[in-house]
């Protein structure tokens, strides 16, 4: 399993990419289209878990798309 600091480290690295590659270069839309964006792992829990917090981190909750 991700230790805590683990999960940290992933989720703010997450937002330094998000940092360079949305809100500086424009890079990737700002708003999280999940046709868009496709992440792969292998079946192992830490992998799963360390993809998830990166992407928390790329995308904070409320960049998806409203669904009501």
């Amino acid at each position: 399993r991700l230790t805590s600091v683990g999960m940290r480290q992933e989720f703010l690295l997450g937002g330094y990419v998000k940092a360079d590659y949305i809100d500086k270069l424009k890079l990737i839309n700002s708003t999280l289209y999940p046709k868009e964006i496709e992440v792969f792992t292998d079946s192992s829990e830490r992998c799963v878990e360390s993809a998830a917090c990166f992407l928390l981190g790329l995308f904070p909750f409320g960049t998806g798309p409203r669904l009501a």
